[in-house]
């Protein structure tokens, strides 16, 4: 195939310092902020901007073959964001492809790792680790930022929102009218924790109560097998 040409996008609520200098950046700010919700108003205040986002982007580098979509959060992760890019040249084929975003969660004795954006991977809801990490590709039905899809594939299928907010976002919707592949590479990782996000940390006390508890009704169950 052709040498493609990537083009970072990012949406945020300030003006974002891009650390990969090989990639063209551009950055739409708007100090509109939504707190984390599952909200109508929000996905769509976010589609229609992530929209505005692309449109202006490509207005500044019309040589643009292929979309880095990547929120706020992940610019620092510059190894995970060099992974992906090597991995979409490596695959060589027109796919959405992504990492996974995994959340550090401290809610149980020991902390551990699970995917952070469940409506964005429906797919990957439920995936936990401690030690091992779990990799190779998965083909999934949808996946969302940091993510690489075709520049011709947005310009036909707009980011807009499902009817239902069940059948989740408009990177769901996407992925679902792109008819493309839909790959997420689980070698490849991106973080959430307390520090960006809205996860709690418990305190050791309320976690030993909650590990404690789930072991008891664990034996529960199996005695009345």
């Amino acid at each position: 195939m052709s040498k493609r040409t990537y083009l970072a996008l990012c949406l945020s609520t300030t003006k974002e310092k891009w650390l990969l200098d090989e990639i063209p950046f551009y950055c739409l700010v708007d100090p509109t902020h939504f707190p984390r919700t599952r909200s109508k108003e929000r996905i769509d205040f976010l589609a229609d901007r992530w929209n505005q986002c692309h449109d202006a982007g490509l207005a500044q580098f019309p040589q643009a073959t292929h979309i880095l979509n990547v929120g706020s959060q992940y610019i620092p992760q510059t190894t995970a964001l060099k992974q992906l890019i090597d991995k979409y040249d490596e695959l060589d084929c027109e796919i959405i492809l992504a990492g996974n975003v995994w959340g550090r969660m401290q809610d149980r004795l020991l902390p551990y790792k699970t995917t952070y954006d469940t409506w964005g991977y429906p797919d990957l809801e439920g995936f936990a680790w401690r030690i091992r990490q779990p990799s190779g590709l998965a083909q999934v039905s949808s996946v969302a930022m940091p993510c690489i899809y075709p520049v011709k594939t947005w310009k036909e299928h707009l980011f807009h929102n499902p009817t239902d907010m069940d059948d989740g976002i408009w990177y769901n919707q996407f992925c679902r009218e792109s008819g493309l592949p839909v790959f997420a590479d689980l070698s490849i990782a991106f973080r959430r924790s307390k520090h960006d996000s809205n996860i709690r940390q418990l305190s050791i006390i309320k976690r030993i109560r909650i590990t404690l508890g789930v072991r008891k009704r664990v034996g529960k169950i199996l005695r009345y097998r």
